[in-house]
């Protein structure tokens, strides 16, 4: 899955930072949201196109959180065609132009896919994690 909000967000939210920094955070992070519930309408779509095949979706994970590395925007975007397909570009530092993009992983299955998540015990990152340092996870829905 690849998604953004366009290049039109960005070019706005560098023009709030130049003339009210509060306005600015506030925008960023409403973009934020935006584009999550981007994603999650997507993946709802998906969910029942493949509902109705008898196939399911297993969670979204996307690079940069967790331990899912960033260098895997690299070959996500290249699959997903992702420059000609909605205009999103992979940095030489693996992040996506525009900002407020994003990609992510989600796996087929033949059963639904049910139980928890593996939570922070099993989680690579779990010693340095900045979510704990901040008393929430990465996987916290809020």
């Amino acid at each position: 899955m690849a998604a953004t909000l366009g290049s039109e967000v960005d070019t706005l939210l560098r023009r709030l930072e130049l003339s009210d920094i509060a306005l600015a955070a506030t925008a960023d992070a409403m973009a934020s949201v935006m584009l999550e519930q981007v994603c999650d309408a997507l993946e709802d779509e998906l969910r029942v196109d493949l509902q109705n095949s008898h196939r399911y979706l297993t969670g979204r994970f996307a690079p940069g959180y967790g331990d899912c590395p960033l260098e895997l925007n690299d070959e996500i975007c290249l699959a997903a065609d992702s420059v000609r397909g909605c205009g999103i570009a992979v940095t030489s530092q693996h992040l996506l132009a525009p900002r407020k993009s994003t990609t992510a992983l989600l796996g087929v299955a033949d059963h639904p896919v049910t139980g928890t998540l593996a939570g922070c015990t099993t989680c690579h990152l779990r010693e340095t994690c900045i979510f704990r340092k901040k008393g929430t996870t990465c996987f916290a829905k809020n």
